[in-house]
């Protein structure tokens, strides 16, 4: 009897419960960031200012948080599922709600919030340049994420350990340092920054980290380091925002951006305590 084809078996998932506890205080992260927006409304001197800023501060992670999990579960989509089949989960969650929500919001502006504009033109533009809901920002940063991981998970592989520290390492000097530098002092980028999109102006580096912690072993003296940087990310975001915001008179949110060096230390220790 000739022998049977036989079918590729792909792995079955298997469900890591310390990204459940990840999403579950991520999102509860979120809602204390949505409850805390005095921090906004500069008032120096001020007791619920300054606490309102802490709690700014202190839950920034939670966003980074998301994207660590997607680049810990996306990266190694191919032990699960074909490309193809990649793409339609993705747009299946993120492009199809990502533009009905948005038409949604278009509607309510015209018809409660009373904006004149209705057309398909406003609508596109709308969608084009975040000004429908910005709130929706997040998903003109992970879309394109999205977009790259079929050749970023040709890179995030254990026996590319090293390739991928690099590029968390450029990411944290491009983003977390210098590009931090350039936003604070409202510095134009120049020529060389301009240049190295893919280090300065991404947040693949969030998305790599996020995989390698998940891949690699966090040992005992490693986690305590982490739980030092989170500390240590606080620690540089508010002194910077205290320090800033006196100097403009206003309250500087980019000085606690998820997108700085603070803001790439504090979910680290986050992840570390979960996992």
């Amino acid at each position: 009897m000739a022998d049977q084809p036989v079918t590729p078996v792909k792995k079955r998932s298997r469900r890591f419960y310390y990204m459940d506890i990840l999403n579950i205080i991520a999102t509860i992260a979120v809602m204390w960031l949505h409850t805390s927006e005095f921090a906004f409304q500069y008032t120096p001197g001020s007791p619920r200012w300054v606490l309102s800023l802490v709690i700014q501060i202190a839950f920034i992670w939670a966003v980074p948080i998301f994207f660590m999990i997607s680049g810990a579960n996306l990266f190694n989509y191919r032990d699960r599922y074909d490309t193809k089949t990649f793409f339609k989960k993705r747009w299946a969650k993120v492009l199809i709600p990502f533009i009905f929500w948005t038409f949604v919001w278009y509607a309510w502006n015209h018809f409660v919030g009373h904006n004149p504009d209705w057309s398909l033109i406003g609508f596109w533009n709308g969608l084009e340049y975040d000004t429908i809901q910005p709130i929706f920002w997040f998903f003109y940063f992970i879309i394109p994420i999205y977009l790259a991981v079929p050749f970023l998970s040709l890179i995030a592989t254990k026996a590319n350990q090293k390739v991928v520290e690099y590029i968390i390492a450029l990411y944290v000097i491009g983003v977390g340092v210098i590009n931090y530098a350039y936003t604070l002092f409202h510095r134009a980028p120049d020529q060389l920054v301009n240049n190295i999109p893919m280090v300065l102006s991404t947040g693949i580096g969030i998305f790599f980290v996020g995989w390698y912690l998940h891949n690699f072993d966090i040992s005992k003296r490693m986690r305590h380091l982490l739980y030092g940087a989170s500390v240590l990310g606080f620690v540089i975001m508010f002194s910077l925002t205290i320090i800033f915001s006196a100097w403009r008179h206003e309250t500087v949110r980019d000085a606690y951006s998820i997108f700085t060096i603070g803001g790439f230390l504090m979910p680290l220790g986050v992840w570390a305590w979960a996992k």
